[in-house]
């Protein structure tokens, strides 16, 4: 775009990238706090450092074109108030591209090996971060001060930096406990049972990386029905461990209600074989549906998960007052926490 910087006005609402432009330039959106949303059209292969950057999370609508290969330094700073979905695509991130930024949940693209410094940094409301099993490094503060973030893996074998979700800041006065720090008490601590969250644990396993490999739904069915012999036959056993809880709390459906990415008929097969999945609560006293709705999955996804509960168990009693509080910590849309009261 040039020096298009100067040329944008201060006030703008919508912004629409012509099919022409490769690549947003630094600062070109800088503090435009009025903007709120962005369309980026097919063609563009990078987004500039600060190239949105402080818009005080005005921007609510982006699009994000499947041409896009590199996020530069801190290009969403403290600007997106909305989930942003990443291409498989992408090739680099910047540091600190979506720090203070709001949304629930984000993938990370499988071309990302290395979470960069401060990626997610103050991101208050995010509670799920999907992350491929290729990502060997997680760089200094990439999750820091994340209040609500749980569902998160890591490889045994990834490499990390300091302080990847406690700044340990000694001036400051208010300690910050987020919600793994508060089971888990230490960076160190959290690392440790999250490089193993998923020891002898296949099923939970395969929906978290679900979106990462295809055929997901053939490999959950296989890993759920084990063969064993018995005079000399074969015959189907349902393996038993889609029914644990991981270090978490979290089943399989947990899980699955997290993601980003949203199969029906994974949910058919986990509740059709796991029905107790709809009724245990994780470490902190919630049920999937409560992350159904956080993260705003789509509407057949709470249709199914609801009318699952009123046919297989018709009489549990839901702690709305749980589900609404905990949302309530974030930039929960109302109409999502109204549909707790229906």
């Amino acid at each position: 775009m040039g020096e298009a910087r100067d040329a944008v006005p201060q006030n703008v609402v919508r912004v629409r990238v012509d099919p022409s432009v490769t690549s947003i330039s630094a600062h070109a959106f800088f503090e435009r706090n009025k903007l709120t949303e962005v369309e980026l059209s097919e063609g563009v292969v990078e987004i500039g450092e600060y190239s949105f950057a402080w818009c005080d999370h005005s921007i609510t609508k982006i699009s994000i074109p499947a041409s896009l290969r590199g996020i530069h330094n801190q290009a969403f700073k403290f600007s997106l108030r909305t989930p942003i979905r990443l291409h498989d695509g992408i090739e680099s991130i910047g540091e600190g591209a979506f720090a203070w930024c709001i949304f629930t949940n984000i993938r990370i693209p499988p071309l990302i090996t290395v979470i960069p410094k401060s990626m997610l940094y103050w991101c208050k409301s995010i509670f799920s971060l999907e992350i491929s099993e290729d990502v060997s490094v997680i760089e200094s503060y990439a999750f820091c001060n994340c209040i609500c973030l749980r569902n998160v893996a890591f490889q045994p074998n990834a490499i990390f930096e300091n302080l990847i979700f406690d700044e340990d800041d000694e001036e400051r006065e208010t300690i910050i406990i987020t919600d793994l720090l508060e089971l888990f008490g230490s960076d160190a601590e959290i690392i440790r049972v999250l490089q193993h969250r998923f020891d002898e644990l296949p099923i939970h396993s395969i929906v978290y990386y679900q979106s990462y490999h295809e055929g997901a739904l053939q490999r959950l069915i296989a890993a759920i029905n084990m063969r064993s012999g018995l005079c000399g036959r074969l015959r189907s056993q349902v393996n038993p461990s889609g029914n644990h809880q991981d270090c978490l709390g979290m089943t399989p459906l947990h899980i699955l209600a997290c993601s980003s990415v949203h199969n029906l008929e994974l949910y058919r097969v986990i509740v059709d074989k796991y029905p107790a999945n709809l009724i245990t609560e994780d470490r902190w006293g919630a049920l999937p549906l409560l992350y159904a709705l956080w993260g705003a999955a789509p509407t057949e996804i709470i249709h199914f998960l609801l009318e699952s509960y009123r046919s297989l168990y018709p009489d549990h009693e839901f702690n709305w007052t749980l589900m609404v509080e905990t949302m309530g910590r974030t930039d929960t849309p109302k109409e999502v926490l109204q549909i707790c009261y229906v």
